[in-house]
């Protein structure tokens, strides 16, 4: 969003970042321990999570979370190492990685492999060597299933641009090859913990990072423009890993301060609000306060992203949410004053001073100056007329990045999206006698329970649906 305000606030500083309390939408997990706690993950109504305890030789073990009684053991060997799971959408069969035995390799590590399991009776029927997913010698982990159909993990394997890279495999086609990610998303070190939310890829990473630990990314693997972006909202200077979402509501697990060790945090997205950036100052004189003075700020192209005029004291005010104001410049134009142009850095004086100049002359007509981009020394344009075109402008310069409701209307269909396939063959296998019907977007064959015009409508049925089937999403067409 951009807005351009001629009154507000006083503060020192030209740029200002004003954010609300992390306390209002970051909270620690009621089920953290003393030790290591990570990976929380949610199926059905069954809830897990994976803890390192010294008591365990320092090996993780799967627990499930059953009420007020605390979380209970998933798998009772005391030998074997046992972290993320990923279960099917009934519930029948489970993906796990796990350690053969604590035994270590010559490295002096524990080599993971990813096994399955199936539900019965009595409990989870141990994997046989077939049911494994595994190359000796090298780490197989963190298992993340979409559809039943895609298995995300990450691995050492050979072939892979670092060091644990993210791969998929098909488990519905027999002898299916792992495919890596490629390297947009893999670094040259670890990438671990996929996730997938409404086509969007969440993951750890300390190649992609700025500091030396792990910090949180998403990419949108279905868009043609891939590009990796980082959780700003999560990311800390400590260890951040372990993104699981599920109603709004962000699990991921940091040694951030405060942490006993690695604790999961709930980060809330219906609570959170993204920080603003304030441009905000006086225009000032040898003479005095500088009214009615044109500040523009300007893309690197040189189109403007917005504009005001400073009031009678001098002040004037933009605020932007979701820009890079580093790359910014600011012109600052007044009659019977030298044009200013700064670059936009930090820190700045908010305190702009501007330098008389009685001989000028009239070179450009204003609206010539706000359709070429260029900047003038001075018009006789009226105010209104001005203000009205700079910031009819930007907004046609600047269209991709303003929300919707600052657009042209544009009538959209809300699809509730229960399942998404390869084939059409297994979106019809799933839908069975069910009403439901069958979408074709970015070569996947999606399950609609419901498609409307309605946002409300959609939201209301998603809210339902995932009591049932907890990756339902929506799709807006």
């Amino acid at each position: 969003m951009i807005y351009a305000s001629s009154f507000g606030q006083v503060e020192r500083q030209l740029i200002k970042e004003i954010e609300n309390s992390p306390g209002d939408y970051l909270k620690t997990f009621n089920q953290n321990s003393s030790f290591s706690d990570y990976a929380f993950r949610m199926f059905g109504n069954e809830q897990y999570i994976v803890r390192e305890d010294k008591r365990n030789n320092g090996l993780a073990k799967l627990y499930l979370l059953v009420g007020s009684a605390g979380p209970s053991l998933v798998f009772d060997d005391e030998e074997s190492h046992y972290a993320v799971p990923a279960l099917s959408f009934d519930g029948s069969f489970m993906y796990v990685s796990k350690s053969d035995s604590s035994k270590k390799n010559k490295k002096g590590k524990i080599n993971l492999s990813i096994a399955l399991y199936k539900r019965t009776r009595k409990g989870w029927k141990k994997a046989t060597k077939a049911d494994q997913l595994s190359i000796e010698g090298y780490n197989f982990t963190h298992p993340f299933l979409k559809d039943d159909t895609y298995l995300y993990f990450s691995s050492d394997q050979p072939g892979g641009y670092g060091g644990m890279d993210i791969y998929r495999m098909d488990i519905t086609t027999p002898k299916s090859v792992p495919e890596n990610l490629g390297p947009v998303v893999n670094s040259k070190k670890n990438d671990l913990f996929p996730f997938i939310d409404q086509g969007v890829l969440y993951f750890s990473s300390n190649g992609h990072s700025n500091n030396t630990g792990y910090d949180l990314f998403s990419i949108a693997i279905e868009e043609e423009d891939q590009k990796i972006q980082p959780l700003e909202m999560l990311n800390s200077p400590k260890d951040d890993f372990g993104y699981a979402e599920y109603d709004n509501t962000v699990y991921f697990s940091s040694n951030r301060e405060k942490a006993m060790s690695d604790d999961i945090f709930l980060f809330d997205k219906n609570r959170y609000i993204p920080p603003k950036k304030e441009i905000s100052g006086f225009i000032n004189s040898e003479e005095g306060v500088v009214g009615n003075a044109l500040i523009m700020i300007q893309n690197p192209d040189q189109s403007i992203l917005a504009a005001a005029y400073s009031d009678d004291k001098g002040y004037f005010k933009f605020s932007f949410e979701n820009q890079q104001l580093e790359n910014k410049k600011m012109q600052v134009i007044k009659e019977g004053f030298d044009n200013l142009s700064l670059a936009l850095i930090n820190p700045m004086n908010e305190n702009i001073a501007m330098k008389s100049n009685s001989s000028f002359s009239v070179r450009k007509d204003m609206a010539e100056v706000v359709e070429n981009n260029t900047v003038p020394t001075f018009s006789s344009v009226k105010k209104e007329d001005i203000k009205k075109k700079i910031i009819k402008t930007a907004v046609k310069r600047t269209q991709k990045q303003l929300p919707q409701s600052l657009t042209s209307p544009k009538t959209q269909k809300y699809n509730v999206i229960v399942g998404s396939f390869n084939t059409e063959r297994n979106a019809k296998k799933f839908i069975g006698n069910k009403p439901w019907e069958i979408l074709l977007s970015k070569g996947n064959y999606r399950v609609s329970a419901l498609s409307t015009d309605s946002s409300n409508l959609a939201r209301n049925e998603l809210k339902k649906i995932r009591q049932e089937i907890k990756d339902a999403w929506l799709l807006i067409q």
